[in-house]
């Protein structure tokens, strides 16, 4: 039997077009917090490497960050299924809120870091950007100490995203993890 893809979100699940850049951004902010939370251990060889590779996620990161904004603007998400609780919706849309402000806040503090230390953000060692903010020593320790909370804070709202899911899909055995599941449910 032939299952049919719909790249829109329709009325009980996200189209293929927010499942793609849900779990490509999955991936990619994983490996973005484990490339910054190492950026201390690592050898001094391998520190422009490794900032470089964390920079240019970081901006790949936003471009899809605003992409998926613009997609969830035109192609509304799913309401949230009646059968869930008024304080987990509200739990559900608060979290959400903040990712989505995470997920455009530490991009852009870590591009205003760099500029605010006099270094150029260069996007996959081709492109170099444009300085946010004017060089500042000062305001650079400010932004690089507020980056590293916000990656604090990103990774405890994706630990209550994700354990949220999983609670609703092994405790309460409802639909909400498949929603978004990578593949698709319907019709099996």
């Amino acid at each position: 039997m032939s299952h049919r893809i719909s790249w829109r979100n329709d009325r009980i699940n996200y189209g293929a077009v927010s499942r793609l850049l849900h779990w490509l951004m999955a991936v990619l902010i994983i490996v973005m917090l484990c490339l910054g939370w190492s950026m201390d251990i690592i050898s001094k060889e391998w520190k422009p490497v490794w900032l470089g590779t964390h920079k240019s996620l970081g901006i790949i990161i936003l471009a899809l960050a605003i992409a998926r904004l613009a997609w969830r603007f035109y192609n509304a998400p799913p309401p949230l299924p009646e059968f869930m609780q008024r304080w987990e919706k509200r739990a559900a849309v608060t979290v959400h809120y903040l990712l989505y402000a995470l997920l455009l806040a530490m991009p852009i503090t870590g591009w205003a870091t760099t500029s605010a230390f006099g270094r150029p953000v260069v996007f996959l060692g081709i492109v170099q950007l444009p300085d946010l903010v004017a060089k500042d020593r000062a305001l650079g320790k400010l932004l690089e100490e507020i980056h590293g909370y916000l990656g604090y804070v990103l990774a405890v709202a994706i630990a209550i995203h994700a354990m949220a899911a999983l609670y609703h899909h092994f405790i309460m055995k409802d639909s909400v993890l498949m929603r978004m599941w990578p593949v698709s449910q319907k019709n099996k």
